[in-house]
């Protein structure tokens, strides 16, 4: 017979808990207590604090970062989820100093604190850099799509949601409707008559919660002018594609990293397009590292090539790599794989290309030998001037090749057409030369680093981190959180160097000065001294 240990969960058995050794030398959790605990000023924090001569005792920021931190990490966000890792995970209680804040207070610190989060968020950045993980030489910039807590079903413009709201009074009315007629018969479904009420009592609760929005509700507008679709749960976030996974109510999270270990240097969140916030996180990355950016460079994908990014990159002098939708096309490595139109399918239209210029005489003649008269003589369009030239009402009017030549047919005036002027009237322009830039040799090598600096950065967030959704709602809110996982992915960076140099004498504060080859700082009040070779 087998004789095994006794073993029982049936009876209580005291446990000796020391804090100090409930967090693994060289872990992410030693890392959290030595950052938030020695290095971090957390003095922003009190501010919101005034209860010295009266008023319940208020957990630490500390400690609630701590444990925020440390759950985060895990893949943990709720904050009824983090309430019962205080209670019951050692960890935790170490971190937390055996203090068990309940949900309320946990969700109230991080939503309530976006602009101090923002401080902590640089302080992480500055240790980072002050442990030579910024070269500060190639910095990458992209955005990443995350879901909101909003329904895409609730998102649509005022005359969408109008429209929803009278469709369901209309069903509403009909349904009752069908409950008189059947009760004046007497031909009354018990079954169906329930699950009717019920239906009925969901749609009303449905059209209480758009009439009040659609009253106050004024449509936003994208940047041409169009009506974009609004969210009645989280107005802020914005209808998003995202690839295969088809449309989600989100926010567009954006990073600004560092090439040397992959650091997040600048970091936003927005509602609106990457193309609207380049040049705030451009602007963000230099105050944060205090650069001017002339001796770095920056990649961007095409997503935020525009004319006002580029220009704005030509005035700062920053040394910036821009792709536009076409450079891959421009690519002659990937000539062979560009998509063609099939043989079969032939140009409808006349184009520019197909009117007869004369540039000496500067007169034009369209494809039916018909003159042009020139409408105007120097115009700037997109990245050159032109000359535009327009043809006679009565001569469009009366072309066989009208149907060849105008797309909507000839209403109020003639064919137009633009023709652009020689390279002496147009010098290169910032577009012109981020495209011969970005398709030079160097310019393609060095673009090739943008997907190793800033990709790595969204797969450890959102899928070694867990980071598939944000709990908060409204941009502020939504931004604090976003920079709880951009700190979590720097610290992770301080937890590595830590770990392979093993040398405490890194762990410094921020604020410090060197005094004979020394480095004060002041922990618990009192000066300490640590000699400069232990730092280097």
């Amino acid at each position: 017979m087998p004789n095994y240990k006794d073993s029982s969960s049936d009876q209580g058995v005291f446990i000796s808990l020391v804090p100090s050794e409930q967090t693994t030398p060289g872990s992410f959790d030693e890392t959290i207590h030595l950052l938030i605990g020695h290095v971090l000023d957390l003095s922003v924090f009190e501010a919101e604090y005034d209860n010295d001569h009266g008023g319940a005792p208020a957990y630490p920021p500390s400690a609630l970062l701590k444990i925020i931190l440390a759950a985060y990490y895990r893949g943990v966000t709720g904050s009824r989820k983090i309430e019962n890792l205080c209670k019951y995970h050692t960890t935790f209680m170490a971190l937390s100093g055996f203090l068990t804040p309940d949900h309320s207070t946990i969700t109230a610190f991080i939503s309530k604190s976006p602009e101090r989060l923002e401080s902590l968020f640089l302080q992480i950045v500055l240790e980072c850099d002050y442990l030579g993980l910024t070269g500060g030489e190639v910095f990458a910039i992209d955005g990443s799509k995350i879901s909101s807590n909003a329904s895409k079903d609730w998102s649509g413009t005022k005359a969408d949601f109008e429209k929803k709201y009278k469709k369901i009074r209309r069903a509403i009315r009909r349904m009752l409707k069908r409950h008189r007629d059947e009760d004046l018969a007497q031909q009354v479904d018990g079954e169906v008559r329930e699950r009717e009420e019920k239906q009925i009592e969901k749609l009303r609760t449905i059209a209480g919660k758009l009439k009040q929005p659609i009253e106050e509700m004024e449509d936003k507008l994208g940047r041409s002018g169009r009506t974009k679709k609004s969210n009645l749960t989280d107005n802020d976030s914005a209808h998003m594609m995202s690839g295969g996974s088809g449309a989600k109510q989100g926010y567009m999270a954006m990073a600004n990293a560092d090439k040397q270990r992959q650091v997040i240097c600048a970091a936003d969140i927005t509602g609106d397009t990457e193309q609207n916030i380049f040049r705030p996180m451009v602007e963000q990355l230099k105050e944060n590292l205090d650069t001017d950016l002339h001796d770095s460079k920056l990649l961007a994908d095409a997503g935020f090539h525009t004319g006002g990014n580029v220009d704005y990159c030509h005035e700062e002098a920053i040394d910036a790599y821009i792709a536009d939708n076409k450079f891959r096309k421009r690519d002659p490595r990937f000539i062979d794989h560009e998509d063609k139109k099939p043989a079969s399918r032939k140009r409808r239209y006349f184009r520019s290309e197909d009117f007869h210029y004369n540039e000496e005489e500067n007169r034009c003649w369209c494809p039916a030998g018909k003159e042009l008269w020139l409408s105007s003589n120097r115009y700037w369009l997109g990245d050159a001037y032109y000359r535009k030239f327009e043809g006679y009402l009565n001569d469009c009017k009366q072309c066989s090749l009208q149907a060849q030549c105008m797309r909507r047919g000839v209403k109020d005036r003639g064919r137009q057409v633009s023709i652009r002027k020689g390279r002496e009237e147009n010098p290169p322009r910032p577009l012109a030369l981020m495209k011969e830039k970005i398709d030079s040799v160097k310019g393609r090598i060095t673009y090739s680093d943008r997907i190793g600096i800033i990709e790595p950065v969204f797969a450890h967030i959102k899928h070694t981190l867990g980071l598939n959704w944000l709990s908060l709602r409204g941009r502020n809110k939504v931004k604090g959180q976003w920079l709880l996982w951009c700190m979590i992915h720097n610290m992770v960076k301080n937890t590595e160097i830590w770990r392979v140099r093993g040398d405490l004498g890194l762990f410094l504060p921020l604020f410090l000065f060197i005094e004979d080859n020394q480095i004060v700082y002041y922990p618990d009040g009192k000066p300490s001294y640590l000699n400069v070779h232990m730092v280097h």
